[in-house]
């Protein structure tokens, strides 16, 4: 950058560290807790050189042209701004029809749009802290736009602050003048980061982050270092001459630090640490302008100044790769995906760069030329966005497309947590020269999910299932459901029994002692039969419909009826399978679907737990009963898990969800496409 006349290298190097910071951060912020800080860089060096570049105009012609200034921001600026919002835009539509309608739906085009607008009016700053949407929540439910916030606070200052400049230099003993109104300015901008910390505690971080009037202070330290430094020579005052090496250092501890494991800034960071780092930034400026030995050096280095000249591009594409290269979209994990994530985000800086950016920045062409260019660019721009956040426009998501979100993970959410498992599986002996055979029992849940979890066992070749289910049977005082079973197990050996019954088996909770005793009973017959172990399969509890004839009142009651029914046979069956002496266990696989046995009617991917609401997926049918593909595929996910844990048998990896079960209409015995309805999002 030009400070009087020259380049000054090493403040390219600075702005590297701070955009590698920010990247490290948002890739892992494990790995560099404090990396956030390269934000607060950032606006330390853009009040510095805008400062310094207005008073150096204003010192050689005696004024400050507005106009110039700010056109020549947007020529830097827009451009590469521009082609980022119209990319991010397009994406939903362009991934959806050419990868999968999964990576459309996976993104709020509602939020997108909103995030575009404010963007585009350099307000996102303003619309993230007035919305609530915390920059520090952006890991788990992140707007591929959320990181504008800081270039709206950086034109907001670049808006105003020449203003200010002029009428500060038109002042006699204007450098004086203007150090003491940036510090003061600072100084009241941190008083209120910290007075708002101190009066709202963690619940206001969100506003202090991103409010303009809380985050003015890095801009306007760097205002006042600019100001001195006209009329002052650092070299000369010893207690500056080691200023970029202690500068420096103390960014870097800082960098490590001021968050925590998770990415929040530390509580004393709102009392302390900011303008510490603020300060830290003057030093390493203060250095590099001294030409200071090995800072300098560093920073003056090519390659690190290159990643600074660069670095606005970087820092524009580097969020938005982030968070839409994903797994789904690039079939990529671990390592390797932050590998790809990193090698895209370069190529796409650098094409930015050297195609865009620096072509425009050095244009010389006629004045019509370059407005007709600016304005166009605007307008498709605008056109881009709109058309690109249209919802109706994105590709229907299908069943299939559903179930690649709700896939079984190693082990299943809630899988494993068997009760009576140890015993069970001292008792059960594998047949050496057979497969393993498995019946499954139960009521309308069992029935329509029978498919489903045959294509899941299928995970193993040494296991074998059959099916036997009635609608509404429990087995306790159900004579037909018990005489349906003992006919299923008379006609070949099996070695496990699957019972699925829960939530409406009222006798559980009327009568408990006589529940107690029939499934004793049951257990027994089902061991005559040649059944090593019993499986009870914790079905979820059911969703309370409410349908229209039932008014708000009656809705709770019917869940609380419906919850004491769901613990009262929970209880029970377990009372029984304790006292089975390993002949029956118990399969919580309820707890696959919400960590309180809930079941709702749309969930958010098991993987995924802290996905918006609108990328939910319908997992249960408009009974509120029975479950949808989604569902299905969790709940024998779950099932299956448990099967083969208690067996012990190997399983073969396949993608048994992809089955030819979801394109039949059998499966679930009723029209799936009227009782699941693809209602995206949720509503």
């Amino acid at each position: 950058m030009v400070i009087r006349g020259r380049h000054i290298f090493g403040l390219d190097g600075l702005r590297a560290i701070a955009v590698v910071s920010v990247v490290l951060y948002h890739l892992s912020p494990a790995a560099l807790p404090g990396g956030f800080l390269g934000v607060d860089v950032f606006f330390v060096l853009s009040g510095f050189l805008i400062t310094s570049l207005l008073v150096e105009e204003h010192g050689a012609t005696g004024r400050i042209n507005f106009i110039g200034f700010w056109r020549r921001r947007m020529r830097r600026l827009l451009p590469a701004l521009f082609l980022m919002l119209s990319i991010v835009a397009l994406f939903p539509m362009v991934a959806g029809w050419v990868s999968s309608p999964l990576v459309a739906n996976s993104i709020d085009v509602g939020s997108l749009r909103e995030y575009a607008t404010a963007t585009l009016l350099y307000a996102t700053n303003w619309f993230v802290a007035i919305s609530g949407d915390s920059y520090f929540a952006h890991f788990s439910a992140p707007s591929p736009l959320a990181h504008t916030w800081s270039l709206a606070i950086e034109e907001q200052f670049y808006l105003l602050w020449p203003l200010v400049t002029l009428l500060m230099a038109r002042r006699i003993r204007a450098e004086r003048l203007a150090v003491r109104v940036s510090v003061a300015l600072a100084a009241t901008s941190f008083g209120a980061m910290a007075l708002t910390y101190a009066l709202g505690g963690p619940a206001s971080v969100n506003f202090i982050y991103n409010a303009t009037h809380t985050r003015l202070f890095d801009l306007a330290a760097g205002a006042a270092l600019a100001w001195w430094l006209q009329h002052h020579d650092p070299s000369t005052l010893p207690l500056l001459r080691y200023a970029g090496r202690v500068g420096v250092t103390v960014l870097a501890i800082l960098f490590i630090t001021a968050g925590t494991p998770n990415g929040d800034p530390r509580s004393w960071m709102w009392y302390a640490g900011f303008p510490l780092a603020t300060f830290a930034t003057c030093g390493a400026i203060v250095g590099v302008i001294q030409r200071e030995g090995g800072v300098g050096a560093v920073l003056g280095w090519s390659p690190v100044r290159y990643v600074g000249r660069i670095s606005y591009g970087l820092y524009l594409w580097h969020w938005p790769v982030i968070v839409l290269v994903t797994t789904s979209l690039t079939h990529l994990a671990g390592k390797r995906l932050t590998v790809a994530k990193i090698v895209l985000m370069a190529a796409l800086t650098a094409l930015s760069y050297h195609l865009l950016e620096k072509p425009i920045r050095e244009q010389r062409g006629p004045l019509w030329s370059r407005r007709i260019i600016a304005f166009g660019g605007a307008a498709v721009t605008v056109v881009v966005v709109f058309v690109g956040t249209t919802a109706s426009l994105l590709p229907p998501v299908t069943f299939r497309d559903q179930l690649i979100r709700y896939a079984p993970s190693s082990p299943p959410i809630g899988g494993g947590k068997i009760v009576g498992l140890r015993e069970a599986q001292r008792n059960f002996v594998a047949p050496t020269d057979r497969k393993v055979y498995v019946a499954s029992f139960g009521d309308s849940i069992a029935y329509y999910g029978r498919f489903v979890l045959r294509a899941s066992l299928s995970t193993s070749p040494h296991l074998r299932l059959n099916t036997r289910a009635i609608g509404g049977s429990t087995f306790a005082g159900d004579t037909d459901g018990r005489r349906s079973s003992l006919d299923l197990l008379s006609e070949r050996h099996y070695d496990v029994a699957l019972v699925s019954t829960s939530w409406d088996d009222e006798l559980a909770l009327k009568d408990p002692k006589r529940f107690e005793r029939e499934y004793r009973e049951l257990i027994d017959l089902f061991r005559a039969k040649g059944v090593q172990v019993v499986a009870f399969v914790g079905v979820p509890l059911r969703h309370t419909a409410g349908f229209t004839s039932m008014t708000p009142a009656q809705i709770a009651a019917d869940g609380r009826r419906l919850r004491r029914g769901h613990d009262a046979w929970r209880r029970e069956v377990i009372t029984v399978v304790k006292s089975s002496q390993g002949r029956a266990v118990f399969f919580p696989i309820d707890t696959a679907f919400d960590p309180r046995g809930r079941y709702e009617a749309h969930l958010a991917p098991p993987r995924h737990p802290d996905a918006p609401p609108a990328t939910w997926n319908r997992v249960r049918m408009v009974d509120g009963t029975h479950m949808c593909p989604p569902g299905l595929v969790m709940w024998a996910a779950a099932i299956s898990y448990d099967v083969i844990t208690l067996t012990g048998v190997p399983t073969t990896p396949r993608e048994w969800w992809l089955g030819k079960w979801i394109d039949k209409p059998d499966p679930l015995a009723m029209d799936v496409r009227s009782l699941c309805p693809m209602d995206h999002p949720r509503g």
